[in-house]
C-alpha cells in the first residue's frame, strides 16, 4: 500500500504557492504544505492509498479541524476539509492520528510506537517532514528504517517544503530522498566491507538505477540530444558494479580459485568508471564511499594470481569465512605447485599427490611443507569437527592469519614489494587494438624495444566491434566502455597498448591509456610496390613492411 504519512502542527502557517520542479507548475495559494504536496503527485500520476496525518490535541484544534491563521475569515476550515475534498476526487483514505506532545521520554516511545503501528507489511511511504518539530524529523526517520526491516516496508520519497518569507509567494518543497539513499549506501558498503555481503547494495543500486530512469524518462523531453548518452550512463554504471560486487562475492563463497582474478579486476575496473563518472551530479555524492571500495580492492591485482589468492585468503579472514580462506588458499598453493612443476593444475590424482614427488619436493620444499601443514585444520572445519579432539573455533582464525603470512613469506609476497597493493610484472605486456594480426618482424621489434613479455590480444566480441565501428553514432563513450574494461583487466602502468583503427575511437583510447600510466604506440609502415611481368601482363602489387613502432605523444 502507498502510505503518504506527515507531522502537523500548531503555528499559523503563511499562505503560499507551492511547487517541485519550477515555479510555472505552482499550486494555487494555499496554507497547508500537505494538501500542496499532495497536489503536485496528484499531477504526475502518484496518488496515495492512505494519507496519515499525526497531530497533537493542539495542532488538531488550530489547524486540523480549524485554520487558526483564519480566525477572521469566513471560511476557516483546517487541513481535514481540504483532505476531504482531496479524498472525494481521488479515493484516497484520510487518517488522523494523535499523538502526545513529546515531553517526556515515555511520550517519545509513545510517538514512536504511534508511527509504528500505521505502518503496514511492505507499505511504500512517501514522508513529508515540513512540519515536524525538534526532534520529530529524526524519530521519525528512525521508525520509518526500524519498519523497513520489521515490516519490510519502503521509503519512496522523503519531502520538505521551504518556510515562505511573505504571503502569496513561490515556495519550492524540496526532495530530500537522495539523502535516504547516500545513508543506505553507507550501510551497504559497510555491510560488504565488514562482512562481505554484497546483498544489499545490489538491491539498493538496481532500485536506484530504477530511480534514475524513470527521472531521465519523465526529464528527457528538454534534454539536448548530446547529453542523453551521459544521463543514461550512470544508471548502467551503477548496476556494473553491483553485479561485479556481488559477482565477487559468490565466487568467494563458492571458492571458485580459477575466476578470483578475473573477478577481482572486473571489480576494479568498474570501481574506477564510476569514479570517473563522479561529477555528474547524479553519482557524486556515491564517490567517497565507493573510494572506500577502490582503496579496499587496490590489494588485488588485475593478473597476478599468486597475489590474488592470498589477497583472497586474507579477504576470507578479514570476513570470518574461515573455510573458505583454507581451501582457497592451500589449493592456490597447490596449483602453484603444479605449475612450478610443469604438470597439469587440473587433475585430481596429480593434485593430490602433489606432495610426494620428488621432483617438487626437492625443489619447492618450503610450498609443500606449507600445504602440508594446513591438512589437518582444513580436514577439522571441512568435516565439521566429527572428529577426535576436533579444535575450537578460535583457533582457525589464529591458524588462517598464520598461513596468510607464511605463503607470503615464501613466496615474497610482502606488501611491502608492491607499489598501490598490485603486484609488479617483471616485463611489460602489450594489448592488442587493432584489426590485423602482428607479424613475426612486429613482435620482435615490441620484444626488442620495449622488453614485451607478452601480447594479449582482443576476445573475438571486441575484435568484432572494433573492426565495425558504426560511423552513424555521435558519441562513442558507450561504445568504447567494453574496451575500457578489458584494457583494465589485462594491463596497468609501465605495460603497452598498440591502438589502431577509427580515429575518434583511437584517439579516446589513447587518452584512457595515457590516464592510466599505459604507454599507447602505432606502428610505422613503408610501402612497396613489385612489378610482376608475364608476356604482355604488367601486375602490380603494393606490399606494406614494418618499420618501427611510435609512441603517441
Amino acid at each position: 500500500m502507498l502510505k503518504f504519512i506527515s507531522l502537523l502542527g500548531n503555528t499559523k502557517y503563511t499562505p503560499c504557492r507551492c511547487y517541485l520542479d519550477s515555479p510555472d507548475g505552482s499550486t494555487d495559494i494555499c496554507w497547508y504544505v500537505q494538501f500542496a504536496l499532495l497536489e503536485l503527485l496528484e499531477k504526475k500520476g502518484i496518488v496515495p492509498d492512505q494519507v496519515v496525518v499525526f497531530t497533537t490535541e493542539n495542532a488538531y484544534e488550530k489547524n486540523w479541524i480549524r485554520n487558526h491563521a483564519k480566525e477572521d475569515a469566513e471560511n476557516a476550515s483546517g487541513l481535514y476539509a481540504l483532505l476531504q475534498e482531496y479524498s472525494d476526487r481521488t479515493g484516497a483514505v484520510i487518517n488522523n492520528v494523535m499523538i502526545p506532545d513529546g515531553k517526556s521520554e515515555d511520550e517519545i516511545w509513545q510517538i514512536f510506537n504511534k508511527i509504528f503501528e500505521q505502518i503496514g507489511e511492505d507499505d511504500e511511504i512517501i514522508l513529508d517532514i515540513t512540519h515536524s518539530f525538534r526532534f520529530l524529523p529524526m524519530l521519525t526517520f528512525i521508525v520509518l528504517n526500524y519498519a523497513r526491516f520489521m515490516k519490510h516496508c519502503s521509503i519512496r520519497d522523503v519531502y520538505y517544503g521551504l518556510v515562505p518569507q511573505k504571503e502569496g509567494e513561490h515556495t519550492p518543497i524540496l526532495v530530500l530522498t537522495p539523502f535516504v539513499t547516500l545513508f543506505d549506501w553507507t550501510i551497504g558498503l559497510e555491510r560488504y566491507l565488514s562482512a562481505g555481503d554484497a546483498s544489499w547494495v545490489h538491491e539498493l543500486t538496481y532500485s536506484e538505477a530504477s530511480r534514475m530512469n524513470k527521472e531521465i524518462n519523465r526529464s528527457e523531453s528538454s534534454v539536448r540530444a548530446s547529453d542523453r548518452s551521459l544521463l543514461f550512463r550512470d544508471p548502467k554504471l551503477l548496476r556494473k558494479l553491483a553485479d561485479a560486487m556481488l559477482e565477487f562475492s559468490n565466487i568467494m563463497w563458492t571458492c571458485r580459485g580459477q575466476e578470483i582474478t578475473k573477478a577481482a579486476a572486473a571489480l576494479k575496473a568498474n570501481i574506477d568508471i564510476v569514479l570517473e563518472s563522479a561529477a555528474h551530479e547524479r553519482i557524486k555524492p556515491l564517490s567517497p564511499l565507493v573510494e572506500l571500495l577502490r582503496e579496499r580492492f587496490s590489494r588485488f591485482s588485475t593478473q597476478d594470481e599468486v597475489r590474488n589468492m592470498i589477497e583472497a585468503a586474507r579477504w576470507c579472514l578479514e570476513h570470518r569465512m574461515y573455510q573458505q580462506g583454507f581451501t582457497i588458499l592451500q589449493e592456490g598453493l597447490i596449483t602453484l605447485g603444479c605449475k612450478n612443476a610443469g604438470i597439469s593444475v587440473l587433475d585430481e590424482e596429480i593434485r593430490m599427490s602433489l606432495r610426494d614427488r620428488e621432483d617438487v619436493v626437492s625443489r619447492h620444499g618450503a610450498l609443500v611443507k606449507l600445504i602440508d601443514s594446513m591438512c589437518d585444520t582444513r580436514n577439522d572445519i571441512n568435516h565439521a569437527g566429527w572428529r577426535p579432539n576436533p579444535r575450537r573455533v578460535s583457533v582457525f582464525q589464529k591458524n588462517l592469519a598464520k598461513f596468510i603470512s607464511d605463503a607470503e613469506q615464501i613466496l615474497g609476497l610482502a606488501v611491502e614489494g608492491c607499489e598501490g597493493g598490485e603486484a609488479k610484472h617483471l616485463k611489460p605486456v602489450m594489448l592488442l587494438l587493432l584489426s590485423h594480426a602482428l607479424t613475426d618482424k612486429q613482435r620482435r621489434d615490441a620484444q626488442q624495444e620495449f622488453g614485451i613479455s607478452q601480447f594479449i590480444s582482443m576476445p573475438e566480441e571486441l575484435s568484432q566491434k572494433w573492426a565495425t565501428i558504426p560511423p552513424e553514432l555521435d558519441n562513442l563513450s558507450d561504445y568504447l566502455m567494453p574496451f575500457k574494461e578489458w584494457i583494465h583487466q589485462y594491463a596497468g602502468p609501465g605495460d603497452y597498448a598498440l591502438i589502431q583503427g577509427d580515429y575518434g575511437a583511437t584517439f579516446e583510447l589513447v587518452e584512457y591509456c595515457r590516464m592510466r600510466g599505459i604507454t599507447a604506440a602505432y606502428a610505422t609502415t613503408t610501402r612497396k610496390a613489385v612489378e610482376q611481368v608475364n608476356g604482355d601482363k604488367v601486375t602490380i602489387t603494393r606490399q606494406f613492411e614494418h618499420v618501427r613502432f611510435r609512441r603517441y605523444c
